[in-house]
């Protein structure tokens, strides 16, 4: 019995130890889970962070253009307004018809002067239009590149809550696993440890049982030495 009782011991010592095998498995994936969650939560933080700071300087930008829009829009409409006089009063013509009028050559060379100056003005009013249509196309570019990347964070960020819900759910499932196979571990080992103690207390009972019975056969052999040597 002391035998069967040893052998059932020991496939419990086995079960328990493939129990406590597959615990530890679970709580290895359970830390690597935890550092996926950790990892994620931390991408997460940041995105959202990058996210505010994107969107501050979309607003600046956006704000930027609608003054470089309005400023543009007057400076436009100045140089729009001087290339349709110069069209309407054929002023080509006029300009030269002006310079070639000149009844001296100081009178000449003031009239020459008048007309580089106004040139000048046109050229200056041309060049800030050019300028400032260059600065508003370069706002604009970084405002796209701003959007775009605002558009790739906020997808990024979808997709990472989405892994972080699922991994969430994994850790959730896992730790409910671990928490049964505890249990599985616990009432196992409880089992080999009544057994145990079933034994230890049987083994103890079988040698005093087995120390008395020789104790009285030693005695009865005595009894017969002494009947032997009596009635000789």
């Amino acid at each position: 019995e002391s035998k069967d009782t040893e052998a059932y011991i020991e496939i419990l010592g086995e079960k328990i130890d493939y129990l406590t095998e597959q615990y530890n498995l679970s709580k290895k994936e359970a830390k690597a889970i935890e550092n996926k969650v950790a990892a994620l939560e931390t991408n997460i933080s940041d995105n959202e962070r990058e996210i505010e700071e994107i969107t501050a300087e979309v607003k600046v930008l956006e704000t930027n253009i609608k003054t470089l829009n309005k400023q543009f829009s007057s400076v436009y409409n100045d140089y729009c307004q001087r290339i349709r006089a110069i069209y309407i009063s054929g002023e080509q013509g006029s300009i030269l018809t002006f310079i070639l009028g000149s009844d001296s050559v100081s009178n000449f060379l003031t009239r020459m002067q008048m007309v580089a100056a106004i040139s000048k003005q046109d050229g200056e009013l041309l060049r800030e239009v050019q300028t400032q249509t260059s600065e508003i196309m370069a706002v604009k570019k970084q405002l796209d590149d701003k959007n775009e990347k605002l558009k790739t964070s906020q997808t990024t960020l979808k997709s990472s809550k989405t892994k972080l819900k699922a991994e969430r759910v994994t850790l959730l499932q896992n730790q409910e696993a671990m928490e049964k196979q505890q249990a599985e571990i616990e009432k196992e080992q409880e089992e080999q440890n009544r057994y145990l103690t079933e034994l230890h207390a049987k083994t103890k009972q079988y040698g005093e049982f087995r120390d008395i019975t020789q104790a009285e056969l030693d005695e009865i052999d005595a009894d017969i030495e002494a009947a032997d040597k009596r009635y000789a």
